[in-house]
C-alpha cells in the first residue's frame, strides 16, 4: 500500500516494493525531463530499509532544477501523468 487518506497518520512496516516505486517515478520523470543534468533521490522514512514508516514516497531533486518555472512545468506534469501530487517545499 501506499498513501494515506488525508488527515490520516499511519505508520507500517517496511516494504520492498517502495524503493521498486520510487524507481518507476524516478524514470518517468527523467523519461519525462529528458534531462541527464536531473538528480532525484529517494529520501525519507521508506528510503531506509526495515524502518518503520507513513507509506508516502518522498523524492528529493539534489541538483538540475534550476528555476522555479521549470520546476512548476516538471510539477504540472506529474499531476498529468500520476493524477495527484503533493508538493512541499523545503
Amino acid at each position: 500500500m501506499i498513501g494515506l487518506k488525508r488527515g490520516t497518520v499511519k505508520l507500517t512496516a517496511h516494504h520492498k516494493q517502495w524503493h521498486k516505486l520510487f524507481e518507476v517515478e524516478k524514470k518517468l520523470l527523467l523519461t519525462m525531463l529528458a534531462n541527464d543534468n536531473v538528480v532525484i533521490e529517494h529520501v525519507g522514512s521508506t528510503a531506509v530499509e526495515g524502518v518503520v514508516a507513513k507509506p508516502i514516497i518522498d523524492m528529493g531533486w539534489i541538483k538540475g532544477v534550476r528555476y522555479l518555472l521549470f520546476a512548476n512545468v516538471i510539477i504540472s506534469l506529474i499531476c498529468i501523468v500520476r493524477k495527484k501530487v503533493i508538493v512541499r517545499p523545503v
